[in-house]
């Protein structure tokens, strides 16, 4: 095709980059509260960063944690979207020696599958796969960026269960 490859190689400007911003924030879900449209994606994940003391051998080995990714539904307006999140069993702290969001939303999951079934969970893959499996509803903000993390992005706060 003619005039392709000048296309494909032109230089990748501020203006591309400020254009690639734009569409990735025009992607984000609201802030707000949305319900899980089961079945999510689930995929299982040892991190290569972050080890961990098994409670039961007493040895290191890397941080487990469950990689979801949910289509959703805000509650209020019905707008659907998708976004993903991370859950883990293995409680790790953060720079402030709080539980990190993963730990937390463990906790919140785990709390969720209490509520629904009205009992604890018998294994870590309960949770995981009632997460995966059951409507749960989240509680979803808005993150613009920062120095930090300078993608806008969404960010899971809360994993409740749904009552209604």
């Amino acid at each position: 095709m003619d005039g392709m490859d000048q296309l494909l190689d032109r230089t990748y400007a501020a203006e591309q980059a400020e254009q690639d911003r734009e569409v990735q924030t025009d992607l984000l879900l609201e802030a707000g509260q949305y319900r899980t449209l089961p079945a999510l994606t689930l995929t299982v994940q040892e991190s290569d960063r972050v080890n961990v003391t098994d409670p039961v051998s007493r040895s290191e080995r890397p941080r487990v944690s469950f990689r979801y990714f949910a289509q959703v539904q805000d509650e209020v307006t019905g707008k659907k979207g998708g976004l993903g999140f991370t859950i883990s069993p293995d409680k790790v702290s953060n720079a402030n020696g709080r539980p990190d969001s993963a730990s937390t939303k463990w906790v919140q999951a785990k709390n969720a599958f209490r509520a629904s079934t009205g009992r604890e969970p018998a294994t870590i893959r309960e949770v995981a796969e009632f997460v995966r499996d059951y409507p749960v509803r989240l509680r979803v903000t808005r993150l613009e960026g920062n120095e930090r993390f300078p993608d806008p992005s969404n960010f899971v706060q809360s994993i409740v269960v749904v009552r209604d």
